[in-house]
């Protein structure tokens, strides 16, 4: 670690959290490199900005209670390394919803479906829901995805549970009908 960093990582753990500006020169210092180190493990520029300002955050409130403020720099790559993991992670898990809200909608539609034997794998799914707004795509999402009763989803969304009733079927008819248009 070279002289200014280890003098402003020194500076910046006395100063935290109450004066920032040790550690506003700090990561205007290491952000460049995290942020290139961030693209290169996740492979997109949008993630990199996510993980790399994640990481930022992580450092301003962990600095202050670094053990071992010699090995900064290794601190600081293993931090941008495990928040990479836990961003690509949540990514991860947020496809993998997605793909079951597509199946369980699709599996919905064909049900309700008037013996049609046209296939859902025809139309886009980002098409089938772009109509929806953030309520009925919401409340599709905690029945098919979360398996919620309309109970549990009329208290999450602050409705009452016949109109979360409607809505639900509702948003399932304007699939069906995309769908329909769709194909």
């Amino acid at each position: 670690m070279d002289r200014d960093v280890a003098q402003l990582v020194a500076l910046a753990r006395i100063e935290l959290p109450y004066r920032t500006a040790a550690f506003e020169r700090l990561a205007a210092h290491c952000y460049p490199r995290i942020r290139r180190l961030a693209r290169a493990i996740t492979g997109s520029r949008d993630d990199a900005d996510t993980v790399a300002q994640e990481t930022m955050l992580k450092v301003f409130h962990g600095l202050p209670a670094l053990r071992e403020p010699a090995r900064f720099d290794a601190w600081l790559q293993r931090t941008l390394v495990n928040t990479a993991n836990s961003h690509l992670a949540a990514e991860r898990r947020q496809r993998e919803k997605a793909r079951v809200w597509r199946q369980r909608i699709g599996t919905e539609l064909q049900a309700r479906s008037d013996a049609e034997s046209t296939s859902l794998e025809t139309a886009s799914f980002d098409a089938l829901i772009e109509g929806l707004n953030l309520r009925d795509r919401s409340i599709l999402a905690f029945r098919l995805v979360e398996e919620l009763d309309y109970p549990a989803i009329a208290h999450i969304m602050g409705m009452g549970e016949s109109a979360v009733k409607m809505a639900y079927r509702r948003a399932i008819e304007r699939l069906r009908q995309r769908h329909q248009d769709l194909v």
